[in-house]
């Protein structure tokens, strides 16, 4: 028996490593609300700015909200995967992803927030909120999980019909 590596425990940490580097950079190289880097002239610019809230500077006094919520965010991917892997049920490579990407994004971001009470941001397209990998990782990954439970993911009475009449 073949046994293929799932993704998730590879996704997780890779994002928190990529968005913490990204953010040492950051704030290593450009000062902050200082003047930015133009990377594409009026596609991209990297902007070092401080983010008190959640995305779009949302709840800006939230401080410990904000730790509890992710956690509580990350709590819930972790025991929505565990239950379903527990009762055996497939696991798509798709949904691997569609729940470690938020995880990673939002364990990055909850670093941030425990390390200086707030969230390195950066990406600026100019017509759009600064961003961050991890806001990166957690849109992607909300975009899947709609992907997947939308137009992907059978229904329990479906499944079973498909193992009643799959020959063995």
């Amino acid at each position: 028996m073949h046994i293929v590596p799932r993704p998730f425990w590879f996704v997780v940490p890779t994002v928190i490593v990529a968005d913490q580097f990204t953010k040492a950079l950051v704030e290593r190289l450009i000062p902050l609300n200082g003047p930015p880097i133009v990377v594409a002239p009026g596609v991209l610019v990297l902007s070092h700015v401080q983010n008190p809230g959640v995305a779009f500077g949302q709840l800006s006094g939230g401080g410990p909200l904000l730790i509890a919520i992710a956690l509580a965010a990350a709590l819930a991917l972790t025991l929505f995967r565990v239950r379903r892997l527990r009762r055996g049920e497939h696991m798509p490579t798709i949904l691997e992803f569609a729940l470690a990407l938020p995880m990673g994004g939002a364990l990055g971001n909850l670093i941030d927030r425990f390390r200086q009470g707030k969230v390195t941001d950066f990406f600026d397209l100019g017509w759009f909120p600064v961003f961050n990998v991890a806001d990166c990782a957690i849109t992607v990954g909300g975009v899947l999980l709609a992907i997947y439970f939308l137009f992907l993911e059978q229904p329990p009475q479906a499944q079973a019909q498909v193992a009643i009449e799959t020959p063995d």
